[in-house]
């Protein structure tokens, strides 16, 4: 979780999403890129660890101020235009299109 925080800080996230997720980053495209590329990089990061946090955090009862950190940095993070492109081109292929590009022997 504190590699998700640190890359999703020098991406932009503030301390003004925590109150308002909504925020625009708080870094410019620029400073935000090698962390976006470090977030893009990880395998499974995008495709499974996000999603799966999310879906823990959603359970877990208030009162742990590190655990909803973490949970709203991984909001945070799906919601960045360039993870969602990156979570999109990581799906798997629906089983139709990936049976069609079978070779001939």
């Amino acid at each position: 979780m504190d590699f998700l925080l640190c890359l999703a800080v020098k991406a932009g996230f503030g301390v003004q999403h925590t109150i308002n997720p909504d925020a625009p980053p708080g870094a410019t495209a620029a400073d935000a890129a090698p962390a976006l590329a470090a977030l893009r990089g990880a395998p499974g990061l995008v495709e499974a660890v996000l999603p799966r946090l999310l879906e823990w955090g959603r359970g877990q009862e208030e009162g742990d101020y590190s655990l909803k950190l973490a949970f709203e940095v991984a909001q945070w993070l799906q919601r960045l235009p360039k993870m969602q492109t990156a979570a999109a081109a990581a799906a798997p292929l629906p089983a139709a299109t990936a049976g069609s590009s079978s070779s001939r022997s």
